[in-house]
């Protein structure tokens, strides 16, 4: 059985956080970091959780080269169709920027993509990659995350 990974009934913060591949990869492969990416995923409300299409696309990838193709179809459903998991992506006339992010911050491709998301979406990235520390973008991991989200929360409105 997969382990579910939507944060349902919790409060809405206003924050949005773009969640990198490797954090949903640790639940749905049940990796040595799962707890700590299961305990964020649970923790913040769908609504302000952000998936890239090229996260999504990469996910798909792997699961299905190990077989786990349904997997992949429970995962679609739980957070997007089910869920309400943003779906981002960088448009058309921003791709041409990939490549400068890779060379100016020492990024592979997908990093420089998910840059490109979190910067559209003016988001901070969870993500166990510290690629992302070099930078100008905000990085925490899912517990850092947890814990910024409770501040922000029960800081209420300004």
């Amino acid at each position: 059985m997969r382990p579910s990974i939507s944060g349902e009934g919790k409060e809405v913060s206003a924050r949005v956080w773009l969640v990198d591949t490797n954090i949903w990869l640790e639940v749905l492969l049940e990796q040595d970091r799962s707890d700590q990416a299961e305990r964020f995923l649970k923790g913040i409300p769908d609504q302000n959780l952000a998936i890239s299409e090229f996260s999504l696309s990469s996910i798909g990838l792997i699961l299905v080269h190990r077989g786990a193709s349904t997997h992949f179809q429970e995962f679609v459903d739980d957070i997007l169709i089910q869920g309400n998991v943003h779906r981002a992506i960088v448009p058309s006339e921003e791709m041409p920027k990939i490549p400068n992010l890779m060379e100016k911050y020492g990024l592979d491709f997908d990093d420089a993509y998910q840059y490109c998301v979190a910067n559209r979406l003016k988001a901070p990235i969870v993500s166990f990659d510290d690629d992302f520390d070099e930078a100008d973008l905000q990085r925490f991991t899912p517990e850092q995350a947890l814990a910024e989200d409770e501040d922000t929360s029960t800081q209420g409105p300004l």
